[in-house]
């Protein structure tokens, strides 16, 4: 399983709130069985016309640094791999044995889909998908964040993500949902019904038996609101143990490495409480956790369910 990350800060220092959802996405995914691996720039840079033509056309949308590094990873994927999964950082796997899911064809044959609508929590496809996906979106956003090829002359203008791009492209057919056969209107609508879950009180039970149908769970920003945002990687973790140890999900869960990963992160926060430095993205690792997190309570949240 991949995931994409770049450093954006100034000073070239990882956040210690971004440092513990990429080891929590890390050991979710291991946890699961996945070899879980992080794809940077440098990835995408692998690619031929990457340096030369794309990048510089990314960056002629005058998007801010996080909605750039959001348009690299599809170049990223498609660079580096001969197609397969993506999942964003705070996506964790609840029904996605890699025995089954690498042994089969991708979904759709390989055509790029994915698992949640046009947010792109999990992806799959071969890798000319990749590419192909990703210079659509570069179309399309140079199209509307620029005007095909200028600066815009708003500097109010809303910020045209890889978001509204998928939007776009589901909407043309040039890209698939897991659930094809349905209109974009009924997915949207099955997604508003379906693609909350819960809070995560102690006290609460999830819903095991809609919980076994979905293979992921999105932890994301809006889900978790900016008060609890630092606590996402908790958050991700402890989601994994409940719904394991509620609903006793499909592959094999290790208790003692989970409460291990959540003994790193509170020996992490007492000596390093805002910053963590840029090489701890390259050796957070299985049972080694070297990020900075929050032993604050988790109280209640909600969190987007990808769908099966």
């Amino acid at each position: 399983m991949h995931t994409f990350f770049e450093i954006i800060s100034k000073d070239g220092n990882m956040l210690a709130a971004d440092a513990a959802v990429l080891s929590a996405w890390k050991h979710a995914w291991y946890q699961a069985g996945w070899n879980p691996r992080v794809l940077r720039l440098k990835d995408a840079e692998q690619l031929p016309n990457f340096v030369k033509t794309i990048y510089p056309q990314i960056q002629s949308m005058n998007l801010d640094l996080y909605n750039t590094m959001c348009y690299v990873r599809y170049f990223a994927m498609a660079a580096t791999v001969a197609g397969g999964y993506m999942s964003d950082m705070d996506t964790v796997p609840l029904n996605i044995p890699p025995e089954k899911f690498l042994r089969q064809e991708l979904p759709n044959q390989g055509s790029f889909t994915t698992y949640s609508m046009h947010i792109p929590a999990l992806l799959a496809g071969t890798g000319e998908e990749w590419q192909r996906v990703g210079q659509r979106l570069l179309e399309e956003g140079l199209q509307h964040n620029t005007g095909g090829g200028g600066r815009s002359s708003s500097r109010r203008r809303r910020q045209f993500s890889d978001m509204y791009g998928m939007l776009a492209l589901l909407k043309k057919k040039e890209i698939q949902t897991i659930s094809s056969s349905s209109s974009l209107q009924q997915q949207q609508q099955q997604q508003q019904v379906m693609g909350v879950l819960p809070s995560l009180e102690k006290s609460t039970k999830f819903h095991c038996p809609l919980m076994l149908e979905y293979v992921a769970v999105h932890v994301s920003h809006s889900a978790v609101g900016p008060s609890k945002a630092a606590l996402r990687g908790r958050l991700m973790a402890e989601l994994l143990q409940k719904y394991h140890t509620d609903c006793h999900g499909a592959v094999e869960f290790d208790q003692s490495a989970t409460q291990q990963f959540f003994a790193d992160l509170e020996k992490t926060m007492k000596t390093k409480t805002t910053k963590t430095t840029s090489s701890a993205l390259m050796s957070l690792k299985q049972g080694n956790t070297t990020a900075a997190g929050s032993n604050e309570p988790i109280t209640t949240t909600e969190t987007t369910v990808v769908g099966a």
